[in-house]
C-alpha cells in the first residue's frame, strides 16, 4: 500500500516536509503535485512497479490523483472503459483515474472487493473528491481549520494540527482501546467512516459527505445447506485468486486458527511454494500455537517461518508502535501483529491474512454465550436467580448471575465488551462527560435477530475501529501490504444474508466449519478457539510489573490530573485476586501515548 496526504493550498516545502512522516508506508518512491492545492504520495510498489508513479494524470492533465489500495477488479474494469481512455500504464491507479472521468463519484459503485482511499483532484470543477473502502481497511482522516482543508493515511501527516483532546473520544478510547470513527482523540481532526466519500469544494470551501455503501444482514439466502457449502468455497476462492495478483511476492500470515489455515489452504490450490509467517510463544505454552501451524504447513506443503514472542518485545516495540498508531490504541495483539509482519517482510511484499472470518461466520464465543443467555433470561424467576448468584463474587458463576439480573438485556454484549462500563468511568475519571458509549451499537440493533445484530455491530464497530486499523498500521510500518479475503465486499455481503441459526448452533462457525471438511484437517476445523494474544494477565502479574508501575504509578501520571489516583491503585492491588488486565493495559497504552506525544521532547 501506500500513504497518501494533501490540502488545499500550495506549499512545497510543507507538502514534502509532512509526506517524511508517511516514509513508512511507501519506501520504494514518492511524488507531489503543487498546483492550487498540494498532493504528496509515498509509494509501496506492488502492481506495475516501473510505470505506476503517482501523483497520476488523466489523458489532458485536468484530473490528478493520489491513490493508497488494491482495485482486485482492475482488469475487467480496463475492458469497460478502454473504448474511451487511453491507458498509459497497467496499474489500477489509472484504472480509478478514468472510472472517474466516466461515471463520476458512482465509480465507487464499480469497485467492488477493493481497498482504498484516495484523493482527485479535478481541476475542471474545483473540487477534491475524496473516498475510503467500503470496509474501511485503508485510513483516511480529514480536518478543516483557518489554514484551509487537509487530509491524509494517518494524523501525524496533517498540517498545523491543534493537540487539543476530544474528551468524549478518550472515554471512548477507555471503553473499547480504540477511538471510534468518525472522531479521533484530536477535536479538529475526524475520520473519514467506511463507505463514505468527501467532496469539498475549493471555490466554497464547503464540504459535503455522503455515503455510497453500507454493511446489513439479509435477504436470507435460499439455497440447501450442501448447495450453500458449495457456494462459500467457490466464492472465498474467487477471493483469494483476486488476492494472489501481484507482481512482487506473496506470503501468508498463518496462525493456526480456522480462518488463516483455509486462507492457506486455498490459496496452495492455486500457487506453488507458498510461504507462511507464524508468532509462537516457546515460554508460554497455553498461548503457543505452533502445534496446529506445523501441520497445517506440513499438510499444504509451506515453507513456515516463525518469531518467537516474549515480553521483552513489548519493551522494545512500544514506543514505535505507539508513534505509529497516532492515537491511543490498546489492543495488545498489535505487537506480534508487527512483529511477525517484519519477519514476512524478509521475504515478500505483500501477505494473505484470515482477518474477518470471525466476524462473519460467527467465531467468537460471546455470540454463542449471547444466545445461551437469552434461552435462560426465558426460565421463570431467571433474574432473582441472578442477584442471588451475584453474591458470590469470587465465584466462577458470578458474571452469570450479573448477566442473568441485568435489566438492561440488550446493552449487556455492548457492556461486556467494555473495558470500563460507564459507571467504572465515573470512578476512575477525575471529570467524567458521562458519554453514552453505546449510541453506535443501538444503531444496528434488531431486537427481533440479535445473533445477526451482534454480527453486524461488530463488523460496523469493532472490526473497522479496531483490528483493521491494528492490521494496516502494524503492517505498513514493515513496509508490508496484508489482503484480507474473508473481507471482500460482495463475499460479506454474501456471509451476512446466510442466518445465524446456520452459523450458532451447538458450536461457533457451524456452517464454515462444515464447508471445509475435506479441504482443512479435522484437529484444525475441531479445535479450540484462541484469539491472537500475549500473555498479558500473566506478564502484567510478573515481568512487566515494573513497566506498569513506571506509567500508572508515576509523578508524570498523577500529574495529568486526569484520573482519581486511589482508584488506579486499587486496581493495580486487586490485579492478583481479580483480573483486571484489559484496563490496566488500556490505561498503560494510554499513558505512553501521551508520553509520545504530549510530553516535553515527545516525537
Amino acid at each position: 500500500m501506500c500513504g497518501i496526504l494533501g490540502f488545499s493550498w500550495e506549499d512545497s516545502t510543507l507538502v514534502k516536509k509532512l509526506a517524511k512522516n508517511l516514509e513508512h508506508r511507501g519506501p520504494d518512491e514518492e511524488g507531489y503535485f503543487v498546483e492550487k492545492v498540494s498532493l504528496g504520495h509515498k509509494r509501496l510498489s506492488i502492481i506495475d512497479l516501473t510505470t505506476g508513479q503517482q501523483p497520476m494524470f488523466n489523458e489532458d492533465g485536468n484530473i490528478v490523483i493520489v491513490y493508497n489500495g488494491e482495485t482486485y477488479n482492475f482488469q475487467n474494469l480496463i475492458k469497460q472503459l478502454q473504448g474511451n481512455h487511453t491507458f498509459r500504464t497497467k496499474s489500477d491507479t489509472e484504472v480509478i483515474l478514468h472510472a472517474y472521468e466516466e461515471w463520476g463519484t458512482d465509480c465507487l459503485q464499480r469497485f467492488s472487493g477493493g481497498v482504498y482511499s484516495f484523493a482527485i483532484y479535478d481541476k475542471r470543477k474545483h473540487i477534491l473528491f475524496i473516498a475510503r473502502d467500503r470496509l474501511g481497511e485503508k485510513p483516511l482522516y480529514y480536518m478543516i481549520n483557518e489554514q484551509g482543508f487537509s487530509f491524509a493515511s494517518e494524523m501525524k501527516a496533517l498540517p498545523l494540527l491543534s493537540r487539543t483532546i476530544d474528551q468524549m473520544a478518550m472515554e471512548e478510547y477507555l471503553a473499547f482501546y480504540c477511538v471510534p470513527a468518525p472522531l479521533t482523540i484530536y477535536q479538529e481532526a475526524k475520520k473519514l467512516e467506511p463507505g463514505h466519500y468527501l467532496i469539498y469544494d475549493l471555490s466554497t470551501k464547503t464540504l459535503e459527505i455522503k455515503k455510497y455503501w453500507d454493511l446489513h444482514f439479509g435477504p436470507y439466502i435460499t439455497l440447501e445447506v450442501d448447495e450453500l457449502k458449495r457456494e462459500i468455497i467457490t466464492r472465498l476462492k474467487e477471493s483469494v485468486k483476486e488476492r494472489l495478483v501481484a507482481d512482487v511476492p506473496l506470503g501468508i500470515l498463518l496462525s493456526g486458527g480456522i480462518d488463516s489455515s483455509t486462507i492457506t489452504a486455498l490459496a496452495s490450490q492455486m500457487t506453488s511454494q507458498l510461504k507462511t509467517f507464524s508468532i509462537c510463544f516457546q515460554e508460554n505454552p497455553t498461548y503457543n500455537e505452533m502445534e496446529y501451524i506445523d501441520i497445517v504447513s506440513k499438510q499444504f506443503n509451506t515453507e513456515n517461518k516463525n518469531y518467537n514472542f516474549s515480553f521483552k518485545d513489548v519493551i522494545e516495540c512500544f514506543d514505535n508502535l505507539v508513534w505509529i498508531y497516532d492515537e491511543p490504541y490498546g489492543d495488545s495483539s498489535m505487537f506480534p501483529t508487527y512483529l511477525v509482519s517484519k519477519l514476512a517482510k524478509k521475504d515478500v511484499k505483500v501477505a494473505l491474512t484470515g482477518d474477518g472470518g470471525d466476524e462473519t461466520f460467527g467465531g467468537y464465543m460471546s455470540y454463542f454465550y449471547y444466545k445461551k443467555l437469552r434461552t435462560l433470561k426465558k426460565v421463570p424467576f431467571s433474574r432473582q436467580i441472578g442477584k442471588i448468584l451475584m453474591n458470590f463474587r469470587n465465584m466462577p458463576f458470578y458474571h452469570l448471575g450479573r448477566d442473568l439480573g441485568s435489566s438492561n438485556f440488550n446493552d449487556l454484549f455492548f457492556v461486556q465488551e467494555s473495558k470500563f462500563s460507564q459507571p467504572e468511568l465515573a470512578r476512575l475519571l477525575r471529570d467524567s462527560q458521562n458519554v453514552d458509549l453505546y449510541h453506535k451499537h443501538r444503531l444496528y440493533w434488531n431486537p427481533k435477530f440479535p445473533e445477526e445484530s451482534l454480527m453486524i455491530c461488530d463488523q460496523k464497530t469493532y472490526l473497522t475501529d479496531c483490528l483493521l486499523p491494528k492490521a494496516d498500521r502494524a503492517s505498513m510500518a514493515a513496509g508490508l501490504e496484508l489482503r484480507a479475503p474473508f473481507l471482500n465486499s460482495t463475499f460479506v455481503e454474501f456471509a451476512n444474508s446466510i442466518p445465524a441459526s446456520l452459523k450458532l448452533t451447538n458450536t461457533t462457525k457451524y456452517i464454515l466449519k462444515k464447508a471445509l471438511q475435506g479441504v482443512l484437517p479435522d484437529k484444525i476445523l475441531n479445535r479450540k478457539k484462541k484469539g491472537f494474544g500475549i500473555p498479558l494477565k500473566e506478564w502484567l502479574s510478573g515481568e512487566l510489573v515494573p513497566l506498569m508501575e513506571d506509567l500508572l504509578l508515576s509523578e508524570k501520571f498523577r500529574q495529568r490530573g486526569i484520573f482519581k489516583q486511589t482508584y488506579v491503585e486499587k486496581l493495580i492491588k486487586d490485579h492478583k485476586k481479580v483480573d483486571h488486565t484489559d484496563r490496566l493495559w488500556t490505561l498503560m497504552c494510554l499513558e505512553k501515548w501521551f508520553r509520545v506525544y504530549h510530553d516535553p521532547k515527545a516525537l
